[in-house]
């Protein structure tokens, strides 16, 4: 079973869907989508977006090099 991301993490535990965040930040699911599962390391300027989406509760560190943050818990 793969990890979940720190993005996943924070997401989920507020119970909003992929969805929901891409249309806020102004992304496609897809892309979205790909950010969250680690398959697309993305862009800065849309983690800066998912990060102001989430009001701090994540950096754009996590988005883009999730790896190093296996250990995340949300509220960190």
């Amino acid at each position: 079973m793969k990890r979940k991301t720190p993005l996943q993490k924070v997401r989920e535990a507020r119970g909003i869907s992929q969805a929901e965040v891409a249309r806020a930040v102004g992304l496609d699911q897809t892309t979205y989508g790909k950010l969250e599962t680690a398959i697309n390391r993305g862009r800065a300027g849309n983690a800066e977006k998912i990060c102001k989406y989430f009001k701090g509760a994540l950096t754009e560190l996590h988005i883009m090099f999730p790896e190093r943050y296996r250990k995340f818990k949300v509220g960190e």
